[in-house]
């Protein structure tokens, strides 16, 4: 790659990103202007291997976003399905209903409006862009319905409570508000890689995301004056994995357009299943080892898989940089495969090669509990976004 190239460019970003994370992560109480110029860097990032067309119009439709009127600043979906705003006006209209005695409401209220408003601009721009129809559309704010039905729960639930469970389930809300424009992002992302098989997605599971925040949050005292509902929320299995899937699937994305602008092949083949992986594993968690091992098949399908079974990988990178590829590999082995056939001593071998991929996650054979498998997925995804963030920065 050419000194000054688009991507060189992200990639000298991204080192210098890397490098400030840690230091931030440390440094509690740093003023508010240093994490919005982390995300500005961030935002920026990404704009790298994004098509003009749709940076364009995106950035147009960002401009012109007004909260109070969605249906004018967002006419291609308006006219596509609107049910979208119908439930984002009942939530408005409930949170002012029932946090109107509550002054420092105000400020989340008009945080959830904005959130919401920049999580429907990409699929806006994505209308305009490519001439997306109603199911596209429903593919890509599978997420919208999913948060729908956590707000107004809250906001029942909080009808009638005092002052201070008003005041922060409202924090609350507008915490969780600020997952979808991620989710957005990474929908996004699928249809421009590709978005032929957009359509072949609507049978995708319903999102389970903030059904897991709502359950997380019932543990927060929301009634005590000191309830950091913030660290509540951004600490939440349902944040994490966001954050960490959605960096996964970024990444492939990423990989895959420098090898298109390369002229070749893509590294991970954009099929149904690959793309159903793009949407699945940054918006479900993992509370149970049934859906734990949905997560596997999803990551097997998109990283090994797609990748020729690690094959396309191996042809530009030495294998024990892959090591978090062999480890999903493992994990697959003992989800899908009969462990128990064969000879005695190649069971056991088996057996053992499994339980040693758990305990490489989580220092256990096998995980047990809720907690344990939320940990197991987020230690999952860490270790292969890690690998696909080494290969990424360090392409040589």
């Amino acid at each position: 790659m050419s000194k000054y190239d688009p991507l060189w460019q992200q990639r000298e970003l991204e080192r210098l990103l890397s490098q400030m994370r840690p230091t931030f992560d440390l440094l509690a109480h740093l003023p508010p202007t240093h994490f919005e110029n982390m995300r500005a860097f961030e935002d920026l990032s990404r704009r790298f291997t994004f098509p003009l067309e749709y940076l364009t119009v995106n950035d147009e439709i960002l401009k012109s976003l007004d909260t109070a009127n969605l249906a004018a600043s967002l006419p291609s979906i308006y006219e596509i399905d609107k049910s979208y705003f119908g439930a984002f006006e009942a939530i408005q209209q409930q949170m002012v209903s029932t946090f109107s005695a509550i002054d420092s409401a105000t400020s989340a209220m008009e945080a959830v409006s904005a959130s919401i408003a920049e999580s429907l601009a990409g699929a806006e721009a994505m209308a305009k862009c490519f001439s997306l129809g109603a199911v596209d559309i429903a593919v890509l704010l599978r997420a919208h319905d999913s948060f729908v039905s956590f707000a107004l729960g809250r906001v029942a639930f909080a009808s009638g409570a005092s002052g201070i469970f008003q005041k922060n389930t409202a924090s609350a809300i507008a915490e969780a508000a600020q997952i979808l424009p991620e989710l957005s992002y990474v929908s996004e992302l699928s249809a421009l890689m590709a978005p032929r098989v957009l359509e072949s997605l609507i049978d995708l599971p319903s999102v389970n995301l903030f059904e897991e925040l709502d359950a997380e949050l019932v543990l927060v005292d929301l009634e005590g004056n000191e309830a950091d509902v913030v660290a509540a929320v951004e600490g939440s299995s349902a944040s994490r994995v966001v954050d960490v899937g959605g960096r996964l699937v970024q990444r492939v994305y990423e990989m895959n357009t420098e090898a298109e602008r390369r002229g070749k092949k893509p590294l991970f083949k954009p099929t149904t299943k690959t793309m159903m992986a793009f949407h699945r594993v940054p918006s479900t968690v993992a509370s149970e080892e049934a859906v734990f091992l949905e997560m596997v098949d999803a990551l097997y399908f998109l990283l090994y898989e797609g990748s020729g079974y690690g094959g396309r990988l191996t042809e530009s990178f030495s294998p024990d940089r892959l090591e978090a590829l062999w480890l999903l590999k493992y994990l697959r082995l003992g989800a899908r495969h009969d462990l128990d056939h064969g000879e005695p001593k190649e069971v056991t071998k088996k057996a053992i090669t499994v339980g040693e991929a758990y305990e490489d996650l989580i220092g256990v054979p096998i995980p047990k509990t809720k907690a344990e498998w939320q940990g197991a997925q987020i230690a999952l995804y860490e270790k292969l976004a890690e690998m696909l963030d080494d290969l990424w920065l360090n392409d040589s």
